[in-house]
């Protein structure tokens, strides 16, 4: 037995085109990160190519790739609870209680 993915999973990258900052570039993300970036926009009120322009004015000095960004702000939201509480990366602002208890 073999540990192919199923065929019926959307594991497969999607890529999608979109303008950052008057540049345009494409990006390349799995359906659920997309789906996942969709939602972080829709709860802040904003479209997704301003949500991903957000996302990529804030990354560090050191630039990972956009991808790579996108899908870490993406992680970094579902581990603060879901879209709409703190900042929309790694750099945005926690919330209040966010570490609470932690070592």
């Amino acid at each position: 037995m073999t540990d192919r993915p199923s065929k019926d999973r959307d594991e497969r990258p999607v890529k999608r085109s979109l303008s950052i900052a008057g540049h345009r570039t494409s990006v390349a993300l799995e359906p659920a990160f997309w789906r996942a970036l969709e939602a972080m926009a829709r709860d802040r009120g904003l479209s997704l190519p301003a949500l991903i322009a957000r996302i990529d004015a804030e990354r560090p000095g050191i630039r990972a790739s956009l991808a790579s960004a996108l899908r870490l702000a993406a992680l970094d939201d579902t581990r603060r609870g879901g879209a709409g509480r703190g900042g929309v990366g790694r750099g945005g602002a926690a919330p209040a209680d966010e570490g609470a208890g932690q070592p």
